[in-house]
């Protein structure tokens, strides 16, 4: 039996994304699987031979296969293991429904994967709205630049969704929540959102994350581990990332420097106070 090794994972109620080493190993197996959930195959490195009713073909880095729910399936090894990035929940099941069993990931695309498996292997908690929105980048088929002219049905959900966005900035959201009361795609969604908004859907609960945060830093003496869980931060360490990048210093950096900032007013205003007692002093008769 081949085996497995995490290598990152993202695990929430709508959305299980998991990369794995696997070390190809078949000895013993016949390589059959029945798997609950839709699911999307990344392979980033190996290849392997996949059988299933529907298709038969090689599992490579220039492939994305999809599989449905409780579909039989075949994966033999040519030579070597492989890694790869499953994806199932209801992004997936989204995804699957209708599509072909394997369609070809582009240049782009699959540096993109690699960017995102770089992530999953680096962080113990990535954002599960910003991998759902990185997995559509890579896999949308529309085009690559959002439309310069929106419609008003669009611009109406783009603004509803970014209202949500404010109001539950420090909820974890997923696409498909997002997505479902207006009944479109989640690239649908994705790319009438960035053209409205001129950012991704990420980026724009991150920066509203991240305002919120500078103020909970400035503003009082919290542990930085309790404004990472207020904001929506998957950890301080977290927390301290997107802060760093952002504003270019950590929260630890902005809140000593607000309060050397604060003494040397205080400073300042006691010498000044201290000058004009000293000149009123002089002048009195």
């Amino acid at each position: 039996m081949p085996h497995l090794t995490s290598l990152g994972r993202v695990v929430t109620d709508s959305l299980h994304a998991c990369l794995v080493a696997c070390d190809g190993v078949d000895a013993g197996s016949r390589g059959e699987g029945l798997l609950s959930g839709e699911r999307i195959w990344f392979v980033l490195r190996g290849r392997f031979r996949f059988q299933s009713a529907r298709v038969r073909c090689a599992g490579d880095p220039a492939t994305v296969l999809f599989t449905r729910d409780r579909e039989p399936h075949r994966v033999l090894h040519h030579d070597g293991g492989d890694v790869c990035l499953t994806v199932a929940g209801a992004l997936a099941s989204t995804l699957v429904d209708g599509a072909r069993p394997r369609v070809p990931l582009t240049v782009e695309g699959f540096v993109r994967l690699h960017s995102l498996a770089r992530q999953l292997r680096r962080d113990r908690g990535p954002d599960p709205l910003a991998v759902e929105e990185q997995l559509c980048t890579i896999l949308d088929p529309g085009p690559g630049r959002a439309p310069r002219r929106t419609t008003p049905r669009q611009r109406r959900m783009a603004e509803t969704v970014a209202e949500q966005l404010a109001l539950r900035f420090d909820e974890r959201l997923s696409l498909t929540t997002l997505a479902a009361p207006f009944g479109v795609s989640v690239f649908s969604l994705c790319r009438a959102f960035s053209a409205v908004h001129g950012v991704p859907v990420h980026r724009m609960q991150q920066r509203l994350r991240l305002r919120h945060a500078l103020s909970w830093v400035l503003d009082t003496a919290a542990p930085f581990a309790q404004v990472a869980a207020e904001c929506g931060f998957a950890s301080h360490a977290h927390l301290c990332t997107q802060f760093r990048r952002e504003f270019g210093l950590t929260p630890s950096a902005v809140r000593r420097q607000a309060a050397f900032q604060t003494c040397s007013e205080q400073s300042r205003q006691g010498i000044a106070d201290e000058m004009g007692f000293i000149r009123r002093q002089s002048h009195s008769p």
